[in-house]
């Protein structure tokens, strides 16, 4: 069974409780979330916090209440310090802040860890928690002010390509990320497992053996397109 929003609002308590009644599952996948780009994230820090971890809360306490056999809940990579060293280490998760544009969103996040340990620990609930990165793929968000970087450089490409030959992308280069297709993707630890393409200094994965910046990853980005070496790269 996948619940919608439309018919199960998780953020009052009452609602997760009448999900859990009438699916009955065994296993409870907790996939929900309000969530976007940058933009988003600036946009919209207190409803990403509340929003994210009130139906996280709710989830797991009627977890708790109906005695599910297991629950998995979907953390974000969002939640892991600002500065932490690449590649990620799950030992590094606790070391600091997480980067302020996106901190409410993964914090809210990173509490349902905290809230599935406390469980585990006084009820003996069995809860696991994934750290999944961001990831691109079909049935992506592709609108421009609230999507990620790889959709929104797609959109760009592929709208920009029945204008003009060029398509300024603007930023220092300096960012970096890990971004796997969807499709690859497959949770197994805390972390998340699949094929994630670490970025080194200035990368960003696109393939297993292309890294490119955020800047440098407009290029395959277009070329997927056919519009090859058809965009303009601008350093703030």
């Amino acid at each position: 069974m996948i619940p919608r929003s439309r018919d199960f609002d998780l953020r009052e308590k009452s609602q997760a409780l009448r999900l859990y009644e009438q699916a009955r599952p065994d296993v409870f996948i907790h996939l929900a979330a309000v969530v976007g780009g940058i933009g988003a994230n600036l946009a919209n820090p207190g409803r990403f916090f509340y929003d994210n971890a009130v139906m996280g809360l709710n989830v797991i306490e009627a977890a708790r209440v109906v005695g599910i056999e297991k629950f998995v809940c979907a953390g974000t990579v969002c939640s892991y310090p600002k500065f932490t060293p690449v590649p990620f280490h799950e030992e590094n998760f606790w070391d600091g802040y997480p980067e302020e544009t996106n901190a409410p969103y993964g914090l809210a996040k990173k509490m349902l860890l905290v809230q599935l340990q406390a469980y585990r620990q006084q009820y003996g609930m069995n809860g696991v928690y994934l750290t999944p990165v961001n990831l691109y793929g079909p049935r992506d968000n592709f609108d421009l002010e609230t999507s990620h970087v790889i959709p929104a450089l797609i959109r760009k490409c592929w709208k920009q390509s029945k204008r003009a030959p060029r398509v300024a992308c603007v930023g220092d280069g300096k960012r970096h990320a890990r971004v796997p297709l969807r499709r690859r993707c497959c949770g197994s630890d805390h972390r998340g497992g699949g094929e994630v393409f670490e970025s080194r200094a200035r990368e960003l994965g696109i393939g297993r053996r292309d890294c490119y910046s955020r800047l440098g990853g407009a290029n395959p980005v277009a070329g997927w397109i056919q519009r090859r070496g058809a965009v303009g790269c601008l350093k703030a």
